[in-house]
């Protein structure tokens, strides 16, 4: 025979509300949610533009660190100088990149005005929300400077990635 124990909150001998470090959870990964997104999206935009690459969490726990790795391949068209950004943001709040997080490329070959350059662009942050209500962590990108055009996921044959894991504390 098999039994089934639910219940709503557990609390500690004084009354307060069991934390995951009370529970002997600390350090441990509570929930993994995420995985390719296969999306292409080409932008122009001096301002920063959503780019479909996100995901959702709900922690289990208002003192997790949620650790985020994103990854995306970065195609830039243009002229010789070509220079992009990107962010990482918890709803609307940037947590990592920004105007700061610039990749500068500069093309050496000398026939004809238009180059393009390939990249891997990466983000990994491990961010402290303090909350239990659902966050949706999304990547922004920016074209910086020059005339060329900035594509993120170049769709089936290289997806995009993000992750998020809450980590409890």
């Amino acid at each position: 025979m098999s039994s089934i124990l639910k219940v709503d909150q557990i609390q500690l001998a004084d009354g307060s509300t069991a934390t995951a470090g009370a529970l002997g959870l600390s350090g441990s990964t509570v929930q993994v949610v995420g995985g390719d997104v296969n999306t292409l999206v080409t932008s122009t935009s001096t301002s920063m533009t959503d780019t479909g690459i996100e995901v959702s969490i709900t922690p289990k726990f208002a003192t997790s660190k949620i650790y985020i790795v994103a990854t995306f391949p970065l195609v830039m068209w243009g002229n010789p100088r070509l220079s992009g950004g990107y962010q990482l943001l918890r709803d609307s709040t940037i947590v990592a990149g920004g105007t700061n997080e610039t990749l500068n490329f500069r093309s050496f070959e000398s026939a004809g005005p238009d180059y393009e350059v390939m990249t891997q662009g990466a983000i990994t942050k491990l961010d402290t929300p303090n909350t239990t209500s659902q966050i949706t962590y999304k990547v922004q990108m920016q074209l910086k400077s020059g005339t060329n055009i900035q594509t993120l996921g170049q769709s089936n044959s290289r997806p995009c990635s993000i992750i998020a894991m809450e980590i409890a504390g």
